[in-house]
């Protein structure tokens, strides 16, 4: 599942291309051949080492990269139609967001009632095109998540400070700074409080150490261990075959596939655990519990976390 990351970026950030290649021929008269093979030689040469990967395991690398965003991603996300649409909604309570929005949209309606020059106007032009296009793929992605919009405020911002330019002039306020002032505390402030909600929420890595120094501690050097990617990292263990990417196991494929892409289905990963192959086993699921019968396969175990670890099998 290495590509997994590469398909991720694929998704988020394709519709990029053909704005910027249409963009770049429109404004090379009489060189638009060359600009075009230029960009498309450009966009190319990054993915010769997937070419390579394709051509050597043609089945693996388009799964990865392409089938399973496109079919699969909505397994861990039952409610995926009502989670994007409060994503795509969730900016109107988001205070930097709104302002930056409408500082973007006033800026580009500026620009084009202005006298400003054809060239630099279609440098705003193209900031609008890419903003679109970008905000277009990611809030079509099923599920969507309002980081993947991080893409878009670049180009964004470049539209807002022409708003805010725009916003100046029209109040005769060019040699005032408190404009500038009070946008920037309202922004700040909304980013604060944005902060300080996430924070109850997020993952910090300081819960992290201690189960990954809890799992050291009870587990031998080398012994198989059963969790979750980021505690494989911290430990420096290698995670079993199958479970380097823990959003696999509910996949349902045909057996030669779960065996050709080395993944383990939910069925499997029971029969494992049951069956003694890791010495210690981490999990938040409390069903999961039950359903193995950790208490009964292990001697000793201890919560953590709002988890559970349990080691030293009976």
């Amino acid at each position: 599942m290495r590509p997994y990351v590469l398909g991720t970026i694929v998704m988020l950030t394709a519709a990029a291309a053909p704005v910027l290649l249409l963009w770049l021929v429109y404004f090379q008269a009489g060189r638009r051949w060359k600009t075009f093979v230029a960009f498309a030689s450009g966009v190319t040469l990054p993915f010769v080492p997937v070419f390579w990967l394709f051509a050597v395991a043609p089945h693996q690398t388009w799964f990865n990269i392409v089938r399973y965003h496109a079919f699969y991603r909505r397994l861990y996300w039952p409610e995926t139609t009502q989670h994007d649409l409060e994503i795509l909604s969730s900016w109107l309570g988001d205070g930097p967001a709104l302002i930056l929005g409408l500082l973007a949209l006033g800026g580009i309606l500026f620009v084009r009632r202005s006298a400003w020059p054809a060239g630099v106007k279609a440098e705003f032009y193209l900031c609008a095109w890419l903003a679109a296009a970008l905000a277009a793929e990611v809030g079509r992605a099923h599920p969507t998540f309002s980081r993947y919009f991080l893409l878009t405020v670049p180009f964004v911002a470049i539209l807002a400070a022409a708003g805010l330019f725009a916003l100046a002039g029209a109040l005769e306020l060019q040699r005032s700074r408190w404009p500038i002032a009070l946008l920037a505390l309202l922004m700040v402030a909304g980013l604060a409080r944005t902060l300080y909600e996430r924070n109850r929420d997020i993952d910090t890595w300081a819960p992290y150490q201690r189960l990954a120094a809890k799992i050291d501690q009870v587990t031998p050097p080398g012994a198989p261990v059963l969790a979750v990617e980021v505690l494989y990292f911290l430990t420096r263990r290698t995670p079993p075959p199958g479970y380097e990417l823990s959003y696999t196991h509910l996949l349902k494929l045909s057996d030669a596939e779960m065996a050709l892409f080395h993944l383990v289905d939910e069925s499997k990963m029971k029969r494992q655990v049951q069956t003694g192959q890791f010495a210690t086993v981490y999990t938040c699921d409390t069903d999961e519990i039950d359903d193995w019968g950790l208490r009964a396969l292990y001697k000793q175990s201890v919560d953590m976390e709002s988890c559970t670890l349990f080691w030293d099998r009976k």
